[in-house]
């Protein structure tokens, strides 16, 4: 099995083929990386295809020693959705995306919890049954990923009706049922609040990362220095917070960029700038 996550970690995506993407990734395993991110994508591909994504995960990782975490499903699925159907089958999506992460080797999961169907806001969904559904889920989930090895963390989103897209909500939730929290500087920025406050505010359930720009308008993934990610500022709270996890560069492109965003914010965490 792959060693823990270790400083730094970018996604995998199954969009290339397997040769082209076993050479991005060792290229950037030669650069300073030291875990990779995988999207848990079965539903969205052919069997082989898949299988050949997860071989070329598992071998990159076995030659290298690199560390594997995993992002469960997020395309079409809301596990706290009120039509049962729906509900159900993402459900199930989630519980396979952590078997997956298992069978690679992986040792973290990432979820987006969902939406609360009707509530909007704190308030409501603090007050609503999507409240005690999220808290049931995430039980149900933990469990299969105890058993497995793999630990779930949840990942703070954006619109008004996810139950975790404010700070207070996130941290009550984890501390509800026991879980470490992946902070997403861009999804914090994008629901009208300041990444390096929402940081420090969840800091002691803080275990994970993930780090990409945005225009402030959407959620788009850009290398860092194209948006407005207030950087430094968020290199500074995961400093004060005493943050020890993965920073996951979590965007797609050839990996000279990817690891250009790295040494941008090993910059802004030194000098307190961006450069």
């Amino acid at each position: 099995m792959a060693r823990t996550a270790g400083r730094y970690g970018f996604s995998v995506y199954p969009n290339l083929p397997p040769e082209a993407l076993r050479a991005r990734c060792l290229r950037l395993l030669g650069s300073g990386f030291s875990s990779m991110e995988a999207l848990a994508a079965g539903e969205l591909l052919h069997e082989a295809e898949f299988h050949a994504y997860a071989e070329t995960l598992r071998a990159v990782a076995a030659e290298t020693g690199a560390g594997l975490s995993v992002h469960l499903p997020t395309t079409d699925v809301n596990p706290l959705a009120r039509n049962r159907r729906v509900r159900d089958a993402s459900v199930e999506a989630q519980h396979a995306g952590l078997t997956w992460a298992a069978e690679i080797g992986a040792t973290l999961a990432v979820l987006h919890p969902g939406q609360a169907g009707g509530a909007s806001g704190q308030a409501a969904i603090r007050s609503g049954p999507a409240w005690a559904q999220a808290c049931d889920l995430l039980q149900d989930l933990s469990a299969h990923g105890r058993r497995l090895g793999v630990e779930l963390t949840v990942e703070n989103l954006i619109g008004p009706r996810e139950v975790v897209s404010d700070p207070d909500l996130l941290l009550e939730l984890c501390e509800a049922v026991g879980l470490q929290a992946t902070v997403d500087f861009s999804h914090a920025l994008l629901a009208g609040g300041e990444p390096a406050d929402f940081t420090r505010h969840v800091g002691r359930r803080l275990r994970h990362v993930h780090l990409n720009d945005t225009d402030g308008a959407a959620d788009r993934h850009w290398p860092l220095g194209r948006g407005v990610l207030p950087v430094a500022e968020c290199a500074a709270a995961l400093t004060a917070t005493g943050f020890t996890g993965t920073v996951v560069l979590e965007m797609d492109g050839p990996a000279e960029v990817v690891a250009d965003s790295r040494a941008r914010f090993e910059a802004a965490a030194r000098s307190g700038k961006v450069t």
